[in-house]
């Protein structure tokens, strides 16, 4: 299964879900108000400090300085 998933998309189960997570996190963070810990939840993170390191890792940034600073720009 994770060999056909590979081929035909791409990527790995894990890499695809991940991208998922990426998405919705951004879109919560610039289309709601929902706090840092909320958007964590809905994105399948359990421990918010591990959704705040998860997400500094992919920009640079915590989840709240990314949002405030796309909110800016």
């Amino acid at each position: 299964l994770y060999r056909a998933f590979k081929a035909e998309l791409g990527m790995s189960p894990h890499e695809y879900i991940d991208q998922l997570r990426h998405a919705r996190a951004t879109d919560l963070l610039l289309g709601t108000s929902a706090s840092v810990r909320a958007v964590a939840s809905q994105c399948g993170f359990s421990d918010v400090k591990y959704f705040i390191g998860w997400f500094n890792a992919k920009f640079g940034l915590s989840p709240a300085a990314w949002r405030k600073k796309m909110r800016s720009s």
